[in-house]
């Protein structure tokens, strides 16, 4: 176990450098940058619209598909910024990804613009012990001159906001909020799935959302829903193998904060 621990510590580490000395290489540097170039380009009126612009391309210039072609290059981030710079060209196929692909190219393209954000998993618990673990993976993204940070999904292509207010809100405020109250804004660009869209809010956003800031040397966050009471807290700390929810945690995350909220 001891050994386990140590990888779980450093493996996101070594990918996070892997992945910045990756982006550094002639081709992979050349495309992210013309990727950034097209952007700073167009003139956008906030930051906002800038961020759903960005999230937009991503979900265009891919599709969602998991099958043996997502298996061979959906998180290796350089490979995917390429096919999708290519396909935004008129020069290649659709690249087949999934949410966390999506989601991982999204930031990219954002750390480029100096726009912060940060990676979280979504996911929701079904049953009695074990849990059966339901993930999502979406990206928070700091709207500078609102001074505030909301969530963004590029695999619905949609930002997520109050049913009454319409204001975007982050996944702190989702998870106090509940599901109930929670709607979803496309910016006009078109939604994908919506049918999965509604059936993902319904199951996964009200019990907990993991930061994985493991990724940057930062220990993560796991903010949780204190209305649910549907775990204790040796569940919720100790890592382990006697759930499904625990496995879940420990393959992501070794070192991490729990926040009730």
């Amino acid at each position: 176990m001891k050994n386990n621990r140590f990888y779980c510590w450093l493996w996101p580490k070594l990918s996070f450098i892997k992945l910045k000395l990756s982006m550094l290489k002639t081709d992979n540097y050349t495309n992210l940058k013309e990727i950034l170039a097209n952007i700073r380009e167009q003139e956008f009126p906030s930051d906002r619209a800038k961020i759903n612009y960005v999230r937009n391309w991503v979900k265009s210039n891919s599709t969602h598909l998991i099958d043996d072609e997502h298996n061979q290059y959906a998180f290796n981030v350089p490979i995917v910024l390429s096919k999708l710079y290519a396909h935004s060209k008129g020069q290649g196929a659709l690249p087949h990804l999934s949410c966390g692909p999506r989601a991982y190219a999204m930031k990219e393209i954002l750390d480029g613009l100096k726009i912060k954000s940060r990676i979280i998993d979504l996911f929701g618990l079904s049953g009695d012990e074990p849990y059966k673990v339901s993930p999502h993976t979406l990206i928070e993204v700091y709207e500078a001159d609102r001074k505030i940070w909301v969530l963004q999904d590029p695999d619905f292509n949609v930002a997520y906001s109050e049913k009454q207010t319409g204001q975007y809100l982050s996944v702190r405020k989702i998870l106090k909020l509940g599901k109930g109250q929670l709607a979803f804004d496309s910016n006009n660009y078109e939604i994908e799935n919506p049918i999965n869209l509604k059936n993902t809010i319904n199951e996964l956003f009200e019990f907990c959302g993991l930061y994985r800031m493991s990724y940057e040397g930062r220990r993560s966050i796991l903010l949780i829903n204190s209305t649910l009471n549907r775990l204790d807290d040796k569940v919720l700390s100790e890592v382990g193998e006697y759930t499904l929810f625990s496995q879940y945690i420990y393959r992501r995350d070794y070192k991490y904060n729990v926040e009730y909220l």
